[in-house]
């Protein structure tokens, strides 16, 4: 029982923060611009993700995953609301896709698993938004906005996100240690 009270708990921590980091692009300075945001709140997303894997195990993790899209959906106030609300699944395979790599590499090493999941996501969805774009019926502004927005930025935000979480996990560690 307390096991699985601990393991919600842990879940819904880390969905929460992922709100707050998704939401937090709100109140950036404009002057940073959609790429200067997108790098901000892509990395704390992503390091969410990580953190995830790291501390809830594969559940935990993939849950925050595929609740992370629907909650950025709610959060998102820009035109490109019009893209990610039709790519919000593809975003959620992208998340699932980075959780499940780094999860299962992490046991052997948890830089080369933020390194390769980082990778795949990158590749999944910058594969996935040149195809939905080939068929959605958008606006070229959007289509090209989103055509940059999951390419290369997807891999750096990635990899920060990886940096970050690995200090997280490592400060979670440190506590626990110095608790027992």
């Amino acid at each position: 029982m307390k096991a699985t009270t601990g393991f919600i708990t842990k879940t819904a921590m880390l969905i929460a923060l992922t709100v707050v980091c998704q939401s937090s692009g709100m109140f950036l300075p404009a002057a940073l611009g959609p790429m200067g945001k997108q790098f901000v709140v892509g990395s704390l997303v992503n390091a969410c993700l990580y953190t995830a894997a790291a501390t809830t195990g594969l559940w935990g993790g993939l849950t925050v995953a595929i609740v992370s899209p629907l909650t950025s959906v709610l959060t998102t106030h820009t035109p490109m609301a019009a893209f990610i609300l039709p790519f919000s699944p593809f975003i959620a395979a992208g998340n699932f896709i980075l959780v499940a790599c780094f999860y299962f590499i992490m046991k052997r090493n948890k830089i080369v698993g933020v390194a390769v999941a980082s990778a795949v996501k990158f590749v999944f969805l910058f594969a996935a938004v040149n195809v939905f774009l080939g068929i959605a019926n958008l606006a070229d502004n959007i289509k090209t906005n989103a055509a940059v927005m999951f390419s290369w930025p997807q891999l750096v935000t990635a990899l920060i996100g990886g940096v970050l979480a690995l200090a997280v996990i490592r400060s979670l560690g440190a506590v626990r240690r110095n608790s027992k």
